[in-house]
């Protein structure tokens, strides 16, 4: 067995994604429309769950969590997903 490698997986294969990356993720496999950043750790959206005018939602990516001041859906982003 090579040195470099456990069960097939190298040193420059990425085992886990950070949660930046998952919620990138959920949000392109959900198409949701951003609407723009508001800071780097928190983005703003329309939300997936009514009709939106302006964007009422916020997924916090680091800590890859939403919350829709709208009405009132929030939790993981696991649970958006799924």
């Amino acid at each position: 067995m090579n040195s470099n490698s456990f069960g097939g997986l190298s040193k420059e294969t990425p085992v886990a994604l950070s949660y930046k990356d998952l919620a990138k993720e959920v949000v392109s496999r959900l198409h949701i429309r951003l609407s723009s950043r508001i800071t780097s750790d928190e983005w703003k959206c329309f939300c997936p769950y009514h009709e939106d005018k302006h964007p009422s939602m916020y997924i916090n990516p680091d800590k890859f969590i939403y919350h829709c001041f709208q009405c009132g859906a929030s939790g993981s982003l696991h649970q958006l997903y799924y």
